[in-house]
């Protein structure tokens, strides 16, 4: 499986833009991934510390068999209809969203 890393954090980026990988087109589909942000484990009292692995913004995007880890706000499921099969998503703060429909499957 590709690796996608990034160690950026709300801290220098803004929560939604501190993600590994950003997606903002409609009917994206992504496959066999790792999607990681490798930004320092939070301690509790840092500001800012979120670091989102994956940022979902177009509609009817799709991810199978892929691995989201991250920390604080791991997946960032933010607009329009998505799915999830046989992904791994781990984190402290799994997702947030303002999506209309989120659809994950196991």
């Amino acid at each position: 499986m590709p690796n996608l890393t990034f160690d950026g954090t709300a801290k220098q980026y803004g929560t939604v833009d501190s993600a590994t990988l950003i997606t903002e087109s409609s009917y994206f589909v992504g496959a066999n991934l790792n999607i990681v942000n490798t930004a320092p484990r939070p301690d509790g009292k840092m500001v800012g510390a979120q670091a989102v692995a994956l940022r979902v913004s177009g509609d009817r995007s799709a991810f199978y068999n892929c691995k989201i880890i991250g920390f604080q706000d791991t997946l960032c499921d933010d607009r329009g209809n998505h799915f999830f099969k046989d992904c791994h998503i781990r984190g402290t703060v799994i997702s947030f969203s303002e999506a209309g429909h989120l659809y994950i499957w196991y």
